[in-house]
C-alpha cells in the first residue's frame, strides 16, 4: 500500500504526531512518503492508497498552506473531471484527517471544522476518509491560553500519553483496512467493541444492519437518539462511546445545553457516579471548565 503523510507544522506539535504516524508505519512495513505541505505543494494525492493530512487548528480551519493546497487541489481535479456527480467512492483509496488544537475558548468545537473541512476535500475526490483524529496540543507562546483555557493545563502536549493514544489509532487503523476497507465508523473515538467487531466483519455487518434498522423505523428525531446514547453511555460507563455519542451528537444540532439536560436527567436514576463519570469526560472534551 503507497501511503503519504502530508501536512503543516508551525510550532511543532503537528509534527510530533506526524512523527509518531510515521513510525507506526514504518515499523508496519508501509514505508510512507511524508511532505510538509509549506515545502512542497506539487502532490498528487490520487497517486497513493492512503493518505494522512495533519495540521495545526488556526482560527477553526487548516493552516493556511494546508488550505491553499486543497483549493488548488480541487481547482485542478475539477477541470479533469475526477469530481463528479455523488462522490462514488474510488475502492482502495483511504484517508485521514488530523489536528492538534488548544481549544482554549471553546474547546473540541474549535478542531471540527478543520477536519471537517479536511474530510469534505477527500469525499469530493472520492476517497473513503477512515478518521478524524483530535490531538490536544500546547498554545506555544501563551502561558494564559496554555494554562487557564477550556482544556486546563495542556503544557508539554501533545505529550507521550498523547502519542501513544496516535500509535494505537494508526494500528487500528490499518486493521480497519484489512478487515473492513471503508465501512468505517465516523469520529475519531470509535469505541473498543467496534475494533473488536472489526475481526469478524460477518458480526459486525450484522451490526450494522440492526442500527440502520434501528434508525430506519425510529419515530424518534436524530438528536433524541443522540441524547439516549449519550445518557446510556455514561450509565454503563463506556468513556470511548461517550466521547463517540457527543461528537456525533453535535454534528446531529444537539446543544451543549441539551446535552447536560439529558446527563442531569440520568442523573436523577444513576445518582452522583453517573454524573461525575460523565462530567470527567465533557470536561476532556472541552465541555466544560475545569
Amino acid at each position: 500500500m503507497k501511503t503519504l503523510i502530508l501536512y503543516q507544522s508551525f510550532t511543532g506539535n503537528t509534527e510530533k504526531v506526524t512523527r509518531r504516524i510515521e513510525k507506526v508505519l514504518k515499523a508496519k512495513k508501509e514505508a510512507p512518503e511524508v511532505i510538509k505541505v509549506s515545502e512542497n505543494s506539487n502532490v498528487e494525492v490520487y497517486e497513493y492508497d492512503l493518505v494522512f493530512l495533519g495540521t495545526p487548528v488556526i482560527e477553526f480551519l487548516p493552516a493556511k498552506p494546508v488550505l491553499e493546497f486543497i483549493r488548488s487541489q480541487l481547482t485542478r481535479h475539477r477541470k479533469e473531471g475526477d469530481i463528479i456527480p455523488s462522490s462514488p467512492k474510488i475502492p482502495g483509496k483511504y484517508a485521514v484527517c488530523y489536528c492538534t488544537y488548544s481549544g482554549p475558548h471553546t474547546g473540541i468545537r474549535e478542531a471540527i471544522p478543520a477536519t471537517k473541512y479536511m474530510e469534505q476535500f477527500f469525499e469530493h475526490l472520492r476517497f473513503s476518509v477512515l478518521g478524524q483524529w483530535y490531538i490536544v496540543g500546547e498554545f506555544k507562546g501563551n502561558e494564559v491560553l496554555s494554562t487557564q483555557g477550556r482544556l486546563g493545563d495542556i503544557k508539554g502536549r501533545p505529550n507521550e500519553n498523547d502519542l501513544l493514544n496516535v500509535e494505537m489509532k494508526v494500528k487500528n487503523l490499518l486493521q480497519k483496512i484489512k478487515s473492513v476497507g471503508d465501512k468505517e465508523y465516523p469520529f475519531e473515538f470509535t469505541p473498543n467493541v467496534l475494533n473488536f467487531m472489526s475481526e469478524n466483519t460477518d458480526f459486525l455487518n450484522a451490526f450494522k444492519e440492526l442500527k440502520e434498522i434501528q434508525e430506519k423505523t425510529s419515530s424518534l428525531d436524530d438528536g433524541t437518539k443522540a441524547l439516549i446514547k449519550i445518557a446510556l453511555s455514561s450509565a454503563y460507563k463506556c468513556r470511548d462511546c461517550l466521547k463517540f455519542h457527543l461528537l456525533e451528537a453535535l454534528e446531529r444540532g444537539v446543544t451543549e445545553m441539551e446535552i447536560k439536560d439529558a446527563l442531569f436527567a440520568g442523573g436523577i436514576m444513576g445518582g452522583t457516579p453517573f454524573l461525575s463519570f460523565a462530567f470527567d469526560v465533557l470536561k476532556e472534551l472541552g465541555f466544560m471548565e475545569n
